[in-house]
Order: C-alpha cells, then structure tokens, then sequence
C-alpha cells in the first residue's frame, strides 16, 4: 500500500513542477518579446534619424523626383526630406546676379519666365546630395528635363548645383543657385540643339577625314598644323570678303 501510495503522490509532484517550468517559460518568452520590442523601436528610431544628430558627420541623401512644373514643389519636397521649414523671407541668390528675398517673389518669376520662355513642363530629379549638418548647409545636382510648349522647340536636360543654408532653428535662410546661364539660354532658344547637330554630323566626319589624310602625308607636327590653319583662315576671309563686296 505504501508503494502504491508513493506512486501515486509522484505524479503530483511531478505536475507541480511541470506548472513551475511552465510559468518560467512564460516569463524567459515574456521578457525575450520585450527585449526583442525595444530592439525593433530603437531600429526603428534610428532608420529615420533627425539632421542633429549627425552633426559633423556629411550624410547622403537618396534621389528626389518631383514631376510636377515648379520650383516650389522640388524645394519643399527636399525641405521636408531634410526636416527643414520655410519661413516667409529668404535670400535667394542666382549666379549672384539676381538677388529675391521672399519665396513667394521667386515662385513666381519662376513660373513666369518659364512660360516666357516656352516651358511647358519641368521634371526635377536630384542626381547627387550631400547634408552637412555641422555647416547648417546642404546641397545637391539638380537635373531638369524640360517639355516644351511649341513643337519647333526642342526639349532640353539641364543640370544646375543648389546650395541651401538654414539657422540653428532648421529655418532656411539662404538659397544659392549656379548654372551655365548661358548655356540655358542656347537651349531654349534651340542653338544648343543645332550646335550639337553640325559637330555630329559635319565637323566630325570632315575632321577625322582631314586627320587620315593628315597621317598619310608623315609631316604631323606642330609647324605644319599651324601653317594649315593660317591657310585655312586665309582662305575663308578672302571668300567671306568675295560675299560681302
């Protein structure tokens, strides 16, 4: 009898301690799953960083596109990729030849002198960034594609380099624009189209024949390349002479 009642009692006591593990399991699972939750916020904290916190440090930034005509949309678009604001005035430098002091001037002229020019539409995409949080500067490769609102316009590709100062509020207070001005002004008129035409299909060709030629007469120097040019100028002004008399 008292061998039965000990094995009896032993599946008791073995249940009790099965209860114990199983409350120990639930608190190591309880604690691995907080762990393991505090784990995941702080990757996700850092997985969208704030520009202070990276003071001295250069942080790229990935590409922006903005398809829509304007400036004002690409601006606020990286302001607030950068976690910038906008206040109501700014000075807003171009090749530091023209100066504006509100966002509001420099929306405007913008999408006035794109209608001038026959703009249609402007698709911006930013190529190359860089944020220096220690400078309170950021700035970037901007390319623009522009559509043209006349058919024997042809569209062109722009690129323009953006430098953007803010304060130690985040607030922008300088923007600083360089670009090829000339160069902008050629495609719009389309003689950068043109240019391009007469080099591929003309210039080349003819110079890498007159190169051959060049080669074979074993005479390449500088002397003789010279006194060719001094023939070749000679020629054209006498001609250029014969039209205009």
């Amino acid at each position: 009898m008292i061998d039965q009642r000990n094995k009896t009692s032993q599946p008791v006591s073995g249940g009790s301690s099965t209860c114990h593990k199983r409350e120990s399991a639930k608190k190591m699972i309880s604690s691995t799953t907080s762990t393991a939750e505090s784990q995941s916020s702080s990757l996700t904290t850092k997985e969208k960083p704030h520009f202070s916190q990276f003071a001295g440090q250069p942080l790229s930034v990935r590409q922006c596109f903005v398809e829509t005509v304007g400036l004002e949309n690409f601006i606020r678009t990286i302001i607030k990729e950068l976690h910038l604001k906008m206040n109501e005035h700014v000075l807003f430098d171009m090749n530091s030849q023209g100066t504006l002091t509100r966002w509001d001037d420099v929306f405007r002229v913008e999408k006035t002198y794109t209608t001038c020019l026959g703009i249609s539409r402007r698709t911006y995409t930013c190529h190359g960034y860089t944020h220096e949080p220690k400078k309170q500067l950021a700035y970037f490769i901007l390319g623009e594609h522009n559509e043209r609102s006349m058919k024997i316009l042809p569209a062109f590709d722009f690129h323009v380099m953006i430098f953007c100062y803010y304060d130690s509020n985040g607030i922008v207070t300088k923007v600083d624009v360089q670009y090829d001005q000339m160069g902008f002004y050629m495609n719009c008129f389309g003689l950068a189209a043109m240019h391009s035409w007469c080099m591929k299909c003309v210039v080349t060709p003819f110079a890498m024949r007159w190169m051959d030629a060049y080669n074979k007469t074993g005479m390449v120097h500088p002397l003789t390349f010279l006194v060719q040019v001094l023939v070749t100028l000679t020629i054209f002004s006498y001609v250029v002479f014969q039209v205009v008399m």
